[in-house]
């Protein structure tokens, strides 16, 4: 576990959704096989009803705290911003999210990408089958 919420090297987006639960096993899979301390990061809309995201958030911490991982939860509408600032300060190596569905967009991963370009994705799809991003910047630090 991450001595503090800044210290992660592996931060795995999820929603308020229970199936990414998987994105999170596969992030303390990668997590075990480097030693890197691994994060869950979720970031909810504004004004979203407390009762639609409380169930599944519950369950996601009690996952994460299972896989011995910090969760940080934020309310902002803009995830990629907020998350490509938290990944930042975390020092991340990688960010775990899942793969966008065939027909809709990509723009949170396009947008982590410009705003963190040294930073690793890996997205996850339905098969879990991993879909890497390598960073962009010359000289960043590579899993």
């Amino acid at each position: 576990m991450a001595d503090n919420l800044y210290d992660a090297q592996i931060i795995v987006c999820v929603t308020a959704q229970l199936e990414c639960q998987r994105l999170i096993k596969i992030g303390q899979q990668l997590a075990s096989q480097t030693g890197d301390p691994v994060q869950v990061l979720s970031v909810q809309p504004v004004n979203q009803e407390a009762e639609q995201r409380a169930q599944a958030l519950g369950s996601l911490y009690e996952i994460a705290k299972a896989a011995g991982a910090e969760i940080a939860i934020y309310y902002n509408d803009s995830p990629a911003i907020v998350t490509a600032t938290h990944a930042t300060r975390c020092h991340a190596k990688e960010l775990i999210t899942g793969f966008p569905e065939q027909g809709t967009s990509n723009h949170f991963v396009d947008m982590v990408r410009m705003l963190a370009p040294d930073i690793r994705i890996t997205m996850v799809d339905k098969n879990n089958r991993l879909h890497v991003m390598e960073p962009s910047a010359i000289g960043c630090a590579k899993r």
